[in-house]
């Protein structure tokens, strides 16, 4: 499980494993006795700043499995929650939204696999932003250092910040077990990131409708 007061642990790849698409696995850890006790350590890991709701917990893989599908991934014309930032930004094309973050990629040179994630999509995302803090702490130079950070809080305010907050919304008003409690609790750590890499913050990008 979580080894939530490691000061190492990777907190954008710990979500992106409980955000993931869903496993066997996934749904182990997630249904062990102790997860409700990991989240609160947890939540203390990021530097939350208020105890999450209480969550309660699927019953079944199946009625996990299904939940998830029909949160994030399946409906018409798109799904109730849906994992791709470009569907919060109505005002901007989806073109634009993953031509700019694709332009955040190249400049560690990551390439993104269509055929399993779109740029925009939250795992990818997060993927990107572990890639970037794992950059910084190897870095020998001080002044490479400052560009990581900078790309890693410039991501964070234009991307990640920008439509998790409606996603987050979008999850309280229909109330499913475990999930709005990851999205606040990642949430929170995006903010207490942003607050670690200091700063002046960059615009602000426009909000997608919750």
């Amino acid at each position: 499980m979580i080894e939530a007061k490691d000061e190492g642990t990777d907190w954008y790849r710990v979500f992106a494993y409980l955000l993931g698409p869903p496993s066997k696995e996934r749904f182990s850890r997630l249904a062990l006795p102790e997860f409700q006790e990991a989240v609160g350590g947890l939540w203390c890991g990021p530097g939350g700043a208020r105890e999450p709701d209480h969550a309660s917990m699927f019953e079944s893989f199946e009625e996990y499995e299904a939940c998830y599908i029909a949160l994030f991934d399946v409906s018409v014309p798109e799904p109730p929650v849906p994992l791709l930032e470009s569907c919060y930004k109505r005002t901007v094309p989806p073109q634009q939204t993953l031509l700019e973050i694709t332009c955040f990629y190249d400049v560690i040179n990551l390439k993104t696999d269509m055929s399993i994630n779109s740029p925009d999509h939250l795992v990818t995302q997060l993927e990107f932003a572990a890639s970037v803090r794992y950059l910084q702490e190897n870095s020998g130079s001080d002044s490479q250092r400052q560009i990581l950070c900078r790309l890693e809080r410039d991501f964070l305010d234009r991307h990640l910040l920008a439509w998790i907050p409606a996603a987050l919304a979008r999850l309280r008003k229909l109330g499913p077990p475990v999930f709005p409690m990851l999205f606040e609790l990642l949430l929170q750590f995006l903010h207490s990131r942003i607050d670690e890499l200091g700063g002046p913050p960059s615009p602000p990008a426009s909000q997608g409708d919750a």
